[in-house]
């Protein structure tokens, strides 16, 4: 049985929607060794935190002895206190959310440079109005002593 055929606005659909884009210096190509190397540190890290625990606790018992104290409830105690670092998959967006955010962007950008200058005049013709209200204020001063 052959596949239904998709209408060139359905795979532009399905395209943005199922796949995804991966911003910034993340590349999608390097993802997963990055990844890996990330588990490896956060795993290390744990095993180490935990060693130097229980070493102050138990002092005298070497890291391999570890396995025979497993039931202690002071191993558990100090097994609980060590928190292991969660690890955030970050970067990913779906490829609608990617053009949609590069649109405002450049709706954003569109007149910046002229917007800019646009505040100078408005900030040098307040200027003037402020010292035509200053000269008027003056003037009236002036004249009623």
């Amino acid at each position: 049985m052959a596949k239904e055929r998709k209408s060139p606005q359905q795979k532009k659909e399905l395209e943005l929607t199922r796949d995804h884009f991966t911003r910034g210096w993340h590349s999608s190509r390097m993802f997963p060794r990055t990844w890996k190397r990330k588990k490896v540190g956060a795993n290390r890290e744990y095993r180490q935190k935990s060693e130097e625990l229980l070493a102050q606790a138990k002092p005298g018992i070497g890291a391999l002895d570890i396995e025979l104290i497993a039931d202690d409830p002071t191993a558990a105690r100090f097994q609980k206190s060590v928190i292991r670092k969660r690890l955030h998959k970050i970067g990913t967006v779906t490829v609608g959310e990617k053009v949609k955010d590069k649109l405002e962007r450049c709706a954003e950008a569109v007149g910046r440079n002229m917007l800019g200058s646009d505040k100078l005049a408005q900030e040098e013709k307040s200027r003037q109005k402020e010292a035509a209200r200053k000269k008027m204020k003056l003037a009236r001063e002036g004249s009623s002593s």
